[in-house]
């Protein structure tokens, strides 16, 4: 609620990592790197929270204090069970070299961090066999969780708690491997085992093991296909997002949930569903006099500032098709606006250039300024196979780039309706 009530204590909670800290990371890095700082600053409180649970590692607290430490009611479960925030810690801190490619930043500041979140994560498995399952496909299982879904607890294998764990330990590995440091065996072994239960009949992933189609709080499983980018058959990823907004609890959940469908809409080109999944993103959540997010549609709790995250998610990888990789920002999805809106601009920066966007039914324009590219054959920030003409700052010509990178400064990039 930021420092607008006194709601949550004013603590910090997944919705920092994942909500609220991505959109700021592009638009605002100076303020997004007070999030991964806050986290690595406060890692001892959360090699305290394992050890109190005989784990290994760090368990980030459900809710956190200025100390770092949990700080969640006691009569309030999720402090224990809703473990997944230690993955989304490790995932904005990558997200954060991704975005700056400061690798000074991650050996001494980002490191430390991700190989306790992957030694945590390596000791809170369980192995196939102490549960009864003997394949070894599924030889790893997450018992007893609560995932975002705050509808249920005390579920086994919570899809977007494995999944994420999984990319946790993946990251682990490629920070070791990219600084020269060990990842232990396990990280790898365990990341590719974790189970993610699947509806082989209906081809959905299920929100967890026995999950029998009931309401769900807010976005979960959708997840996956966005922020994750957890590698999926399109089909199912289509039918996870058909299947999941249909059970969303419309009028008590949370506000942010339909921004990631916003998102997903975007991605497969569907303008209605864009345009419905855009307005409940916040129309229902707005609150006079000054428009603030209520967490809710049925209560005015201001101001919700996860809410508001979503949405500026849904503005920059739904409508702009923007996506944030190991190389730096691309826009490798068509854009789109829902209907009626006749042009968005956006302004976005990532490692040291500005990112001028403009949206319209027409297409696409990006202008980067400060363009310092280097490499002809590697991948490149500014699309995923399109044409871009940049204007070189010492001449004024122009020159078409499809698969390269500008070798002298930029002050403008632009391409049509890719």
């Amino acid at each position: 609620m930021g420092l607008s009530s006194r709601g949550y204590g004013g603590h910090i909670f997944w919705d920092a990592d994942t909500w609220m800290y991505p959109g700021l990371l592009l638009t605002h890095p100076e303020l997004a790197q007070g999030c991964v700082e806050y986290r690595c600053d406060r890692l001892d409180g959360a090699r305290a929270k394992a050890q109190q649970y005989g784990y290994q590692g760090a368990m980030f607290p459900w809710e956190g204090d200025d100390l770092g430490v949990e700080t969640t009611p006691e009569w309030a479960p999720c402090g224990r069970y809703e473990q997944h925030v230690t993955a989304c810690v490790a995932l904005a801190a990558w997200q954060w070299y991704q975005a700056t490619n400061d690798t000074t930043w991650l050996r001494e500041r980002g490191w430390p961090l991700l190989r306790e979140c992957a030694a945590f994560w390596t000791s809170r498995v369980t192995p196939a066999a102490d549960v009864g399952n003997a394949d070894p496909a599924l030889s790893y299982h997450i018992l007893d969780v609560q995932p975002p879904d705050e509808y249920v607890l005390h579920v086994d294998d919570s899809a977007w708690t494995n999944a994420s764990a999984a990319r946790c330990l993946q990251i682990a590995v490629q920070t070791a491997d990219l600084l020269g440091e060990t990842a232990l065996p396990e990280w790898a072994h365990v990341a590719a085992r974790l189970h993610i239960p699947f509806d082989a009949e209906r081809q959905i992933v299920l929100e967890y093991a026995g999950y029998t189609d009931d309401v769900i709080k807010q976005a979960d499983v959708v997840l996956l296909t966005f922020p994750l980018e957890w590698p999926l058959p399109p089909e199912v990823a289509t039918n996870n997002a058909q299947f999941y907004a249909e059970r969303v609890d419309a009028a008590h959940g949370p506000a942010m949930t339909y921004a990631i469908h916003a998102i997903l809409a975007a991605a497969s080109g569907d303008q209605d569903q864009l345009s419905q999944f855009m307005r409940l993103s916040y129309a229902q959540n707005l609150r006079p006099p000054f428009f603030s997010f209520s967490e809710t549609p049925d209560q005015d709790y201001c101001t919700f500032v996860t809410g508001a995250g979503g949405l500026i998610q849904a503005l920059i990888f739904g409508c702009c098709g923007a996506r944030l990789h190991d190389t730096g920002l691309s826009f490798p999805h068509p854009p789109l606006l829902p209907h009626g809106w006749s042009k968005l601009n956006v302004r976005l920066r990532c490692r040291d250039q500005q990112y001028h966007v403009e949206v319209t039914p027409a297409g696409r324009t990006v202008r980067v300024v400060g363009c310092r590219w280097q490499s002809a054959d590697s991948s490149y920030c500014c699309g995923a196979g399109c044409a871009y003409t940049f204007l070189r700052a010492s001449t004024g010509r122009s020159d078409i780039f499809t698969r390269g990178r500008c070798i002298a400064p930029c002050i403008a990039a632009t391409t049509g309706a890719s």
